[in-house]
């Protein structure tokens, strides 16, 4: 029996070793998707990666230096170092979190439940989903950090019994996950519930076995605390060293946030929710803030409106996710971004200003407050309801999920670092089809649209340019068509599959052209000539990579259905759960733990919506990146949990 055991212990290993390297292999059909311009995104981190990889940490200092946190510049800049693409490099981490779960969870769940477990989380389609693992963005890295600080937090509890030398090692990798966690996005304050609730949880425990000591106290608990600190407080140092500025990110620091508070607090008759400052605001505190009055050339100027145009909802004014970085652009136009000591005694003045004229009334204002959150206003409420159950119902069925990457946007030039510092190989940025053509209809104005085999719109980029010798060359035919000057067209797409060309006329369909074989269109007066298809790539590759896309698809639509129904069944189980704890005083390691997850999920549920209906769209895949293993891990763990649950509704109440 005992050998029994360990021939299926093996097996288990096996599998996971061989899924493992499954998962890889698909994921190395992706490519890394581009977007030269994302100044405040992709191209910062990169800027700031390469920075660090020159010797002169964040670079010289500006309105972006410290806007956002510095650990996945620093992540990009150990990828190159090591030689790996950073598509790879990402998934190996992810794969690195799932297995630390694995392990903490090692002394309470079975071989089986802890195989289940692996798999389920290691084929997570946010894993490997275009946008978060596409893009050179942070949500590359921040599922994963998620993870290990959720399997490092539980791992400690549940060893909570065991030597100091065990609980020194949980207590390291928290800190230290922590810590990276907290330098990669300003918004890290939505796990802290879940790390309070297990800490409260091990105290609890710890008291009522009367095994509370101070080298106990020292390992659980100020451990974690010492190296965040410590880690922290580094950075902080290098930070003020280097610009001024003690602190980790500008966002977090005390002087902007109320500058930008003190703001947002200025009353207006025309309220918008998702304007925080509006025009009409602005007037006013132009009038009586010296220090924002000089910024005025810049927010109602050239600056301002490119903001305006980059805003999502079109409302004609600067939205809620992109007034900060208005302020903040307008701040350096104006010349206080020389260094940080500057830019915090502006922020510092101009609270101030606004502040004070609040106080003797030249403005109408609401309370003064410290937070990047917009105020409160009951309008907020019934929005808000409707994008929470909107936003779970988009989370759980894994909605806007896509294993194919998106097109790649800017020119040459502006690929060079993307190539550069992603280790670019034949994978790293993305391969692209370019077709050439032209097509008209003799009297009606015509669009196209590229679709896939599935006939799903495909992300395209379509330029449309004069072709005088399309209609000179009717006109020699006897043929004078107006609609033949403007006929010539290019697209650019992701080079996955087989696409078929659709020819429409408003929305109707009245053409389409196979690019593979069928090289012309001519019917019902429309005219279709396609010059040629190119491809950068090896053809046989594609068609590889194309494959392991669909398969990796397959396996997201596979989730897309099985999630929502097991999300239920978990919190059918987490009642249950519940009902026992107040019934019979039952409450395990796994029912505190699917109840903390729960929770966290719908913290970061709760945040996102209220974000989108005061500032910018946030129900998404990218945000919602680093929620989805949570939620998969909480199915899993409830799903146990059932044995546990069963054997207690048949034991008497106590």
């Amino acid at each position: 029996m005992v050998a029994k055991i360990r021939i299926k212990g093996k097996y288990y290993i096996l599998i996971i070793i061989l899924l493992t390297f499954l998962k890889l292999w698909l994921v190395m059909g992706q490519s890394m998707t581009a977007i030269g311009n994302a100044g405040h995104d992709d191209r910062l981190f990169l800027n700031l990666s390469n920075a660090l990889l020159s010797g002169e940490w964040l670079g010289s200092y500006n309105n972006l230096t410290l806007a956002k946190g510095p650990f996945y510049p620093i992540w990009i800049a150990l990828s190159f170092i090591s030689g790996l693409p950073l598509l790879i490099s990402e998934h190996l981490f992810y794969i690195f979190s799932v297995w630390c779960l694995a392990i903490a969870l090692k002394p309470i769940m079975s071989k089986r439940m802890i195989c289940i477990l692996y798999v389920v989380l290691l084929f997570n389609p946010i894993s490997y989903a275009d946008g978060p693992m596409t893009r050179v963005i942070r949500e590359g890295i921040y599922p994963a950090l998620t993870l290990i600080v959720i399997s490092s937090i539980f791992g400690l509890f549940i060893r909570r019994d065991e030597k100091n030398f065990k609980l020194l090692w949980w207590s390291l990798v928290l800190g230290v996950s922590f810590s990276c966690f907290w330098l990669t996005r300003e918004e890290g304050i939505w796990i802290i519930p879940l790390i309070i609730g297990v800490y409260l949880f091990l105290f609890l425990s710890i008291i009522k076995q009367k095994t509370l000591t101070i080298k106990r106290i020292f390992f659980l608990f100020l451990v974690p605390i010492i190296v965040w600190a410590g880690v922290v407080g580094t950075v902080s140092l290098i930070n003020k060293a280097k610009y001024g500025v003690f602190n980790v990110v500008e966002f977090r620091s005390n002087d902007f946030v109320k500058a930008y508070s003190s703001l947002t607090r200025v009353k207006v008759d025309n309220w918008n929710p998702v304007v925080p400052v509006p025009k009409e605001a602005r007037e006013k505190i132009y009038q009586v803030s010296p220090l924002f009055a000089e910024l005025r050339p810049y927010l109602e100027g050239k600056s301002g409106e490119n903001w305006i145009k980059s805003s999502e909802r079109k409302t004609g004014d600067i939205e809620g996710g992109w007034f900060m970085w208005a302020l903040r652009d307008a701040v350096s136009l104006a010349g206080y971004y020389q260094n940080g000591k500057t830019a915090e005694h502006f922020y510092k003045e101009l609270a101030d200003q606004v502040n004070y004229a609040c106080y003797i009334g030249e403005l109408v204002c609401g309370p003064e407050r410290k937070s990047m959150q917009p105020p409160w206003n009951k309008e907020y409420f019934k929005p808000l309801m409707n994008t929470l159950v909107d936003a779970t119902k988009y989370f759980v069925s894994f909605s806007g999920f896509s294993a194919t990457s998106s097109m790649s946007v800017g020119d040459e030039n502006l690929y060079k670092l993307f190539d550069d510092l992603t280790n670019n190989n034949k994978k790293s940025i993305q391969k692209q089809v370019l077709i050439s053509g032209w097509a008209f209809q003799e009297e009606q104005k015509i669009t196209l649209q590229l679709v896939n085999d599935s006939n799903e719109p495909v992300d395209s980029k379509i330029t449309y340019s004069e072709s005088e010798d399309v209609f000179q060359y009717f006109l020699n035919q006897g043929s004078d068509f107006n609609n033949a000057k403007q006929a010539r067209f290019q697209i650019l797409a992701p080079n996955y599959g087989n696409y078929t060309l659709n020819i429409l006329e408003g929305s109707n369909i009245i053409g389409q052209v196979r690019l593979k074989g069928t090289n012309n269109l001519e019917a019902d007066k429309l005219h279709v000539y396609i010059d040629s298809v190119s491809v950068d790539g090896n053809l046989k590759q594609d068609k590889i990579d194309s494959l392991k896309i669909k398969i990796l698809n397959a396996i997201g639509k596979l989730y897309q259905y099985l999630s929502p129904v097991m999300t239920a069944l978990a919190i059918v189980i987490t009642l249950a759960s519940l009902y026992l704890t107040v019934r019979k005083g039952l409450l395990g390691v796994l029912s505190i733990a699917s109840i903390l997850l729960l929770g966290t999920i719908l913290i970061r549920l709760g945040i996102l919506s209220m974000i989108d209906v005061s500032s910018f769209p946030a129900i998404n895949v990218l945000y919602l990146s680093s929620a989805y293993p949570l939620l998969l891990f909480y199915i899993v763990i409830s799903v146990a949990y059932i044995p546990d649950i069963v054997k207690s509704f048949k034991k008497p109440s106590s």
